[in-house]
Formats: structure tokens, sequence, C-alpha cells
């Protein structure tokens, strides 16, 4: 990777605190979908992904009260 095309090219690696939160009760953890022509050589596998506006506001209210108790800031 070329630093130079980062957004954090002027940070340090100990300059990153870096947090990742997931929502795990929508998304692909529904288990919505299935498998079509399972055991054949045209076995295709369909997940469909669902977020429904309260599950995304949930977990980016969650990040955004971690960020603020934390003080963190962006760069």
């Amino acid at each position: 990777m070329d630093r130079r095309l980062s957004p954090l090219k002027n940070a340090a690696e100990p300059d990153i605190n870096f947090t990742v939160f997931r929502e795990n009760t929508e998304d692909l953890y529904v288990g919505v979908g299935g498998i079509f022509k399972k055991g054949t050589p045209d076995e295709t596998a369909i997940q469909e992904s669902i977020a429904t506006r309260k599950g995304v506001e949930r977990i980016l209210e969650a990040a955004f009260m971690f960020a603020t108790v934390k003080g963190l800031r962006s760069w």
C-alpha cells in the first residue's frame, strides 16, 4: 500500500486506535437464503443481507457513544 494515498498518511502506527463495531442480529446473521441445485455442478448459494433502520441506528449510536466517552476524534 502506498502511504501517500491514505487519509492517515501523516500518522504513525502508534497514533492509530482502531475499534470495530459490529451489528450481529441482522445482516447476514439472519440466515435468509438457501442453496439452489444442491449437489450438482450448478449449485448456487444465495444469502441476503438485511439491515433495518432500527438496527443501523442502534450500532451507529453505540459507536458514537463509545467515541464520545473515549474522547476520540477524527483525523
